[in-house]
């Protein structure tokens, strides 16, 4: 199963927070290299940045992709958390 802990250090105490409909709410620690892409429908917030840490920088954007050649991409696109991390779990290009 894929972890962030194979990303670098957390880079801020302040954490995202995901709130996936009928499912438990849950934390992403930002790290260093650690890139976060979601659906636009996932409600989400993040905790103020703590007095003394330097400002983050967020950018949002919607993208669209026209050719979903991959299992990998159809399951992502679909939402299908479980589909994704069985493919990446055996290997599944991610370029």
């Amino acid at each position: 199963e894929p972890s962030v802990e194979a990303f670098g250090s957390p880079t801020s105490a302040s954490k995202l927070l995901f709130f996936p409909e009928g499912r438990e709410p849950f934390e992403v620690l930002p790290r260093a290299g650690l890139l976060l892409l979601f659906r636009t429908d996932l409600l989400h917030e993040t905790e103020p940045v703590p007095e003394g840490e330097p400002p983050r920088a967020s950018l949002a954007f919607n993208l669209r992709s026209r050719w979903l050649d991959t299992d990998l991409s159809r399951a992502a696109v679909a939402g299908d958390v479980m589909q994704v991390q069985r493919l990446l779990a055996e290997g599944a290009d991610v370029d």
